[in-house]
């Protein structure tokens, strides 16, 4: 974590690290164990109060250790969203004269950022010979914070859906075409909830 996001309770009060084995002493303050054990063995005074310990005892603080680990994994799980959101909008970046748009009045689908059209990819100078259907998903060219983290967690989906079933899911990646981007996926005939319907009842 960084440091100015660390809670003061997450913090060893002796030295002023986070803590990786919070253990409560018998003052009621909880500790480093390394660093409280170091403590009592040079001192039998409380860290916090500078009182005479009771005794010197320490109980591990679960809830606490969970809650630090929670929180750091967060963290990293931001720095990596924010790190790979650009990334992940240029992924497999199809140039656009790959791309046509079969017709803007074919839609497939709407959603909260716009229509899923179809379209073909393949067929341009430096592209693929064979000319493949594909589902279109139009996404704003400038995108709030919330919203591009919610299109990386979208694209990681797809990527990981196209590695391990591309029978049911394949990402082919994103293009800019006409003043807008799409995600580029193929266009499969029917649909997942037509198929159920199709198979014979027993």
């Amino acid at each position: 974590m960084d440091a100015g996001d660390i809670p003061d309770s997450f913090l060893c009060p002796i030295t002023q690290d986070m803590m990786q084995d919070p253990v409560v002493c018998s003052d009621g303050h909880t500790y480093e164990r390394v660093a409280i054990e170091t403590w009592l063995q040079q001192r039998g005074t409380s860290p916090k109060t500078n009182l005479r310990l009771p005794n010197t005892d320490l109980l591990p603080n679960h809830a606490l250790r969970v809650a630090i680990g929670v929180g750091r994994d967060a963290q990293r799980d931001a720095r990596h969203d924010s790190s790979t959101t650009g990334m992940m909008l240029e992924v497999c970046k199809i140039p656009a004269e790959q791309i046509e748009i079969e017709s803007p009045e074919i839609v497939l689908g709407e959603g909260a950022w716009g229509k899923v059209v179809v379209g073909w990819l393949g067929g341009g100078p430096d592209g693929p010979r064979e000319r493949t259907r594909v589902a279109l998903k139009s996404i704003p060219n400038m995108l709030p914070t919330e919203e591009k983290e919610m299109l990386t967690k979208e694209l990681c989906i797809l990527q990981r859906a196209t590695m391990r079933c591309s029978g049911v899911s394949r990402l082919f990646g994103t293009t800019l075409k006409e003043g807008r981007m799409y995600i580029v996926m193929k266009c499969y005939e029917g649909s997942l909830s037509l198929a159920m319907g199709a198979r014979p009842r027993f």
